[in-house]
């Protein structure tokens, strides 16, 4: 019986991500980094600390870290907090429906606590969540399982009794080590086939998950 339905953030949910690569570029040549989009990839869904790492083993212990990330922040400032980021294709009507059938939902998000708040109330969305599981106090990120693991804590449910929703390949592995069954929605990072197989179902969109959910609830 499907109990809650847990939700990553960016790519998932909002058109984050697409807005960090844009910042990221622009500082990057900017400065004359040498950063493209395919480095830049490889840290959707880490929090800041697997971030960090992604840069220094690519770039070298030299590169001046914190300063561009810093740079980057200034960057996706008005459009992660002074205004409201582009909803996902069929995010309301999913949240609605699940809503009306009475499953709980929460967020489990690498972001860091504040920003995913102010993230969620600048796009209304806030009051649908029982919760947020931010990476802030965990030593370990995605693609480990104790961001879903802790969320199963929270909700007071097994594994069985929930849902994943993640579109990155940290996200998904994640869901997988917690055992939890996940659906995912491929947004900006590639999620390679033999990863794809570990989901549940793959879905092109929001309003597909609906479907998938639905027949969950009904079967």
């Amino acid at each position: 019986m499907l109990k809650a339905v847990i939700f990553d953030m960016d790519g998932l949910m909002l058109d984050s991500e697409s807005c960090y690569l844009k910042a990221a570029l622009k500082v990057a040549a900017r400065y004359q980094y040498p950063i493209d989009e395919n480095l830049l990839l490889k840290t959707i869904g880490l929090n800041p600390k697997d971030t960090a790492q992604v840069f220094i083993d690519n770039l070298g212990k030299d590169f001046p870290l914190y300063y561009f990330l810093n740079e980057v922040e200034k960057e996706r400032y008005n459009a992660l907090y002074l205004e409201p980021l582009p909803l996902k294709k069929g995010l309301k009507e999913l949240l609605t429906y699940l809503k009306s059938h009475n499953i709980k939902m929460a967020v489990a998000t690498s972001t860091p606590l504040k920003r995913a708040t102010i993230m969620l109330e600048n796009t209304h969305l806030l009051s649908y969540f029982a919760f947020i599981q931010s990476g802030d106090d965990l030593i370990n990120g995605k693609p480990h399982p104790d961001i879903y693991l802790n969320c199963l804590k929270i909700l007071n449910i097994k594994a069985e009794e929930a849902l994943v929703l993640e579109d990155s390949r940290n996200g998904l592995l994640a869901a997988v080590n917690a055992n939890i069954p996940c659906i995912l929605v491929p947004d900006l990072a590639i999620v390679e086939k033999d990863d794809r197989l570990k989901a549940f179902k793959v879905a092109k969109d929001l309003n597909e998950v609906i479907n998938i959910v639905g027949a969950i609830i009904n079967d």
